[in-house]
């Protein structure tokens, strides 16, 4: 079968990674003050607005205490040994508050690609969640600053996006950023170029899907980093479904990449609108299948180190 790519597509979630309207402030002018400069973009101001906002509001986003995740990558082989990896988008607080306890129960690793100019944004991660996930195991990389379409920027907005974002994660975990996913799938040659350009060595997409296909797998043979399979997780996505896709990709020795976003407490009731958030039960359900997989579990990190140490493979897939 001829692979298809979708290219400068929107291929996942809303323009924009979904908001409510922000919570009513209390009055006065040191409150008018702290909203005014904690709306200013991450990088110039946005450090002072949040430390700001902390100080006159109350954070309802707490950090919890979560037990080490670590799985061994000793002995392990990419594409002769089958792999799965867990990433989350967007940086949504219910993946820090609902998924990452599920994850510390099965020892999972999971990767966070995270928005930037969220931090003051009580539906997403704090900086304090950020760091206690990286201290608990799990991986941190770079989803942009707004969130936008990048094949409908202009090259500066693009470059700002990519190399903003990356020096504000880096700062915060105090640590490299070297890999990246493009907002809402939308991507072409030059966005892939400019990724390039600004260091990061992978480039993950949503375009598989959970037909048997081996075009929706990562093999040895078509294998691309800056083109990296992955399917988006859905709330009607079922449990069997999944149970045959990583069984499909255990039988061709291949690499899974999984993406959530929302992982809601209680069951979602507009699956239309609310098609990205999954309930956590169907996330229990779902690691639980991960875990029992007889496939080896690792960040984004781990396998592109792991593959990076392969000897060269003859490769069908587009490396411009």
């Amino acid at each position: 079968m001829k692979l298809s790519k979708k290219v400068g597509t929107v291929g996942t979630h809303s323009a924009r990674a979904k908001r409510t309207k922000p919570r009513r402030f209390r009055r006065g002018l040191v409150t008018t003050l702290a909203v005014l400069v904690s709306l200013l973009p991450v990088g110039s101001m946005g450090y002072l607005g949040w430390a700001v906002y902390r100080n006159v509001f109350h954070d309802s986003r707490p950090t919890a205490s979560l037990s080490y995740v670590n799985r061994s990558i000793t002995g392990l082989t990419p594409f002769s040994t089958p792999m799965v990896s867990v990433t989350f988008d967007d940086g949504w607080e219910s993946a820090y508050k609902n998924a990452a306890p599920v994850l510390s129960q099965y020892n999972i690793p999971s990767t966070f690609y995270i928005i930037t100019d969220t931090f003051n944004d009580p539906q997403y991660l704090s900086t304090d969640q950020i760091k206690s996930l990286l201290a608990s195991g799990h991986q941190i990389e770079s989803h942009t600053v707004t969130h936008p379409n990048l094949t409908q920027v202009n090259d500066t907005q693009l470059g700002k996006e990519l190399s903003n974002s990356k020096n504000t994660l880096q700062k915060l975990v105090n640590g490299p950023v070297t890999d990246f996913s493009s907002p809402l799938d939308a991507y072409n040659d030059h966005v892939i170029a400019a990724i390039k350009a600004q260091g990061y060595r992978s480039h993950r997409t949503t375009d598989a899907d959970l037909t048997r296909d081996p075009y929706n797998l990562n093999l040895a043979s078509t294998f691309n980093p800056y083109r990296i399979q992955a399917y988006t997780v859905r709330n009607t996505t079922t449990t069997q479904q999944l149970q045959d896709y990583l069984a499909y990709a255990r039988e061709n020795k291949a690499w899974v990449v999984l993406v959530y976003h929302q992982v809601e407490s209680s069951k979602v009731e507009v699956p239309e609108k609310d098609r990205y958030a999954v309930s956590l039960n169907a996330f229990k359900e779902q690691m639980k299948l991960v875990n029992e997989s007889n496939m080896r579990v690792v960040t984004m990190e781990q396998a592109l180190d792991a593959i990076a140490k392969q000897p060269a493979v003859p490769s069908q897939g587009d490396t411009k």
